[in-house]
């Protein structure tokens, strides 16, 4: 209702403000969601999510309603002209691709359906759609906005300890807060076509991206008769030509004819790389494409927006819930701007990969990655790894290695419980803190550092090497390492305090480095 005080508003109900309803509604804060529109939208735009943000669907209890419209990614290729592989990336061999693969393939309609069928469960999230923003103001105590219900045309207020703006890349909101967009100079137009097969027909089974200086393209394997191109745009060419039904078809014709499938979709878009230099002021903050645009070249835009919303949402909760103090809510810009501006220069790197239309450069490109004829040396392909957060909610230890873990995911570990059974290492994790460390370290590390760490809930992990068989406890969690995946960080004496966002806060050797860990937590806990 309009007249109630929230503890949260969401504007925007895409992927991004979807998932913000369901974390909202997850960690019990009262949320009111704007949305102007009155359904989903029909039709697909983002395509991949990566196997962070599976497991926060994992987490958030939404994996297995939407594991059956997904298709794991085993990989995508880049390819030159005559279709010879340069690299590939996102494949892991060995692993349960339901649940570990490196990324996802999805159609957009449908996943947003699920994200908002998840968000009914929640009775303190109450949804407005066909309902659009028209001011937007706040004070020290409070955001507010004005909206308007578009099927009865009644204006109404609604109010909240805090605004989260995932209105896309034409933020109104943003621009009410007067954070200006930075520029990274890399502009570039390209159709995008999404078409539904109407039989089986013989195409990749894995996605492509088709590094030919004639056409850079893009072919994307999506899930169920979903399948995507995207062709960049010459110089030459405009919007209206490439958009008519006559060109579509023939850029289509080397896979596919109209026998074959349908087009559902075909509109020219700028690829941009934009990130506002502000994503709070006060009470409000912007998230997903109202704060950072980057090219589709690594398949992050929908992700980086996700986690925007899951690494805001568990500390407006414990601000909400008077856990811990305001400032703490800084930490979002300092730690997720730097990551997207990373994610971003990666996305940049791909993309004058592919975007390569000078012959001779391409040719000199293809022998780096193939050798030159005759030769077997190889250009290593870049860098597609995650990088850490910014500086912000963070303990930062001495040791070179632990800084190293600081910061960074969680790995997915594949654990084997008391008892025989095996799960994935996130599935043991709290909604709050988790400490992991191997059996013997809890005892060691004091009791009045102990002592703050249970009053925020924490759960203690103990996580032991593969073969030793741990058996169960009674006041803590006990699984075995089947793989080692974490043998390099959890030395004999060391603690890991896991974030609620999977994170590493920190690792500390020992009680009085464990101390010192408690202490970078308690200048922002209450």
């Amino acid at each position: 209702m309009a007249d109630r005080f929230y503890d949260l508003i969401i504007v925007g109900y895409g992927p991004v403000g979807s998932v913000a309803a369901n974390l909202a509604g997850y960690y019990g804060l009262d949320t009111a969601v704007i949305e102007e529109t009155a359904s989903v939208y029909h039709l697909p735009r983002a395509a991949h999510f990566d196997n962070e943000i599976m497991r926060l669907f994992r987490r958030l209890g939404l994996a297995d309603e939407i594991a059956p419209a997904v298709r794991p990614a085993t990989g995508i290729d880049f390819v030159n002209a005559a279709g010879r592989r340069l690299f590939r990336f996102f494949e892991r061999a060995g692993l349960d691709l339901r649940k570990r693969a490196r990324g996802f393939w999805f159609y957009q309609p449908d996943l947003e359906r699920f994200l908002r069928a998840g968000v009914q469960r929640f009775p303190h999230v109450d949804v407005h759609l066909a309902t659009r923003v028209e001011t937007i103001s706040q004070s020290d105590e409070r955001a507010e906005i004005t909206a308007r219900d578009l099927s009865t045309d009644r204006v109404s207020a609604f109010r909240g300890r805090y605004l989260i703006a995932c209105d896309g890349a034409h933020s109104l909101t943003r621009d009410s807060i007067g954070a200006t967009l930075e520029d990274y100079a890399f502009d570039q137009f390209w159709l995008v076509v999404d078409i539904f097969l109407k039989h089986t027909v013989k195409l990749p089974e894995i996605t492509q991206q088709i590094c030919d200086p004639s056409r850079p393209a893009i072919y994307v394997r999506s899930a169920g008769q979903h399948r995507r191109w995207e062709f960049m745009l010459m110089p030459d060419e405009t919007a209206k030509e490439m958009e008519r039904p006559q060109r579509v078809w023939e850029l289509l014709s080397p896979w596919i004819t109209p026998e074959d499938a349908e087009v559902v979709r075909a509109v020219v878009y700028s690829f941009h790389s934009l990130a506002a230099r502000r994503w709070r002021d006060r009470r409000i903050f912007i998230a997903g494409d109202a704060a950072h645009q980057m090219p589709p070249f690594l398949g992050q835009g929908m992700c980086s927006g996700i986690r925007d919303v899951a690494n805001l949402a568990w500390k407006l909760q414990l601000v909400v819930k008077g856990l811990a103090r305001d400032s703490i809510l800084d930490t979002y810009q300092t730690e997720r701007r730097p990551h997207v501006l990373k994610v971003m220069e990666k996305s940049i790197e791909l993309g004058r990969i592919i975007q390569t239309v000078d012959p001779e450069i391409a040719r000199r490109r293809d022998e780096a990655y193939l050798g030159p004829p005759g030769t077997a040396g190889r250009q290593r392909p870049p860098d597609f790894s995650m990088p850490p957060l910014g500086e912000g909610l963070a303990f930062a230890p001495l040791a070179e290695d632990e800084r190293r873990i600081v910061g960074n995911l969680l790995p997915q570990a594949l654990v084997r419980v008391p008892g025989g059974g095996t799960v994935l290492l996130n599935e043991l994790l709290a909604d709050g803190f988790t400490i992991i460390a191997r059996s013997g370290v809890r005892s060691a590390l004091g009791q009045n550092a102990a002592a703050f760490w249970q009053k925020l809930g924490v759960r203690w992990l103990i996580l032991e090497p593969s073969g030793t068989r741990p058996k169960a406890q009674a006041d803590v969690i006990v699984a075995e390492d089947v793989e080692d995946l974490l043998a390099s960080w959890l030395t004999p004496n060391r603690a890991i305090a896991i974030r609620p966002d999977e994170y590493v806060f920190g690792a500390a050797n020992g009680p009085e480095e464990f101390a010192l860990m408690t202490d970078a937590l308690k200048c922002f806990v209450a």
